[in-house]
C-alpha cells in the first residue's frame, strides 16, 4: 500500500528503550525528513526496550537515507 502522491513505501523495524516519549521522537524524526507513517505494528513489549514496525512513505531513496 502506497500513500497518495509518495513514491516508495517501507517497513522499518525500530527497536526504542521504554523511556516516555522515545515513540514521539521516532515519529517527529520521521516527519522532518518529509515521510509520511502509516501502520505502526508492536512487535515486542520487554521490560527495557519495545519493537516496532513502522510503515513509511516516502519520495525518494534520499529521504529513506535521511532516516
Amino acid at each position: 500500500m502506497k500513500a497518495a502522491g509518495f513514491k516508495i513505501s517501507r517497513t522499518l523495524r525500530c527497536k526504542n528503550v521504554n523511556v516516555p516519549g522515545t515513540l514521539g521522537k521516532l515519529t517527529t524524526a520521521i516527519g522532518k525528513v518529509g515521510a509520511d507513517i502509516g501502520n505502526v505494528e508492536t512487535v515486542h513489549i520487554g521490560h527495557h526496550y519495545t519493537i516496532r514496525d513502522i510503515d513509511v512513505f516516502l519520495d525518494s531513496e534520499r529521504h529513506l537515507e535521511k532516516l
